[in-house]
């Protein structure tokens, strides 16, 4: 799993294509964008849980007799999936990147190819509705995070509410 997360989505793709012998399936280009995506934040929940497993109140709850699989469940995913809920706003934007990339590769005509003949083209309207598809992604992913945050840790809401007023 490390390696997809050191390995650009373009190297991956390239070897891919190469090892697949041209086969025309949509699996593949999928299974590649899925397998680059799932990396960075199974990499960072690994970190978070490690780090959350050493802290006093997970060593307590092992103390009062919590097996090591409660203990992990109950109260270190709960604070650990947190980071991992905040790298997940950066997904889709990646998504988008690495799509450009796998289009180009196996020579899918989608959302990647249009968006460079456009750029191509000088076509700004084209440009514009990606640009305000993908702010508008963006905005709804930061309150989807901030909805998470408080599914996964009621203590959260009052902070989470409290921003309201900013920005």
């Amino acid at each position: 799993m490390l390696t997809l997360a050191v390995l650009p989505t373009a190297v991956v793709a390239v070897a891919a294509a190469l090892l697949s012998g041209g086969a025309r399936s949509l699996l593949l280009p999928t299974c590649l964008i899925a397998l680059s995506l799932i990396a960075a934040p199974t990499r960072q929940q690994r970190a978070a849980l490690v780090a959350v497993l050493t802290q006093d109140f997970v060593r307590a709850a092992r103390a009062r007799g919590a097996g090591p699989a409660r203990a992990i469940a109950v109260h270190g995913l709960r604070n650990a999936v947190l980071p991992v809920v905040t790298l997940a706003v950066l997904e889709p934007p990646m998504a988008l990147g690495g799509a450009f990339v796998v289009e180009r590769v196996f020579e899918l005509h989608g959302l990647g190819e249009l968006t460079l003949l456009a750029v191509q083209a000088r076509d700004v309207s084209w440009l514009m509705a990606i640009s305000i598809g993908a702010a508008g992604i963006a905005a709804l992913g930061v309150i989807a995070t901030d909805l998470a945050y408080v599914l996964v840790d009621p203590r959260l809401g009052p902070a989470v509410l409290s921003r309201r007023g900013e920005a």
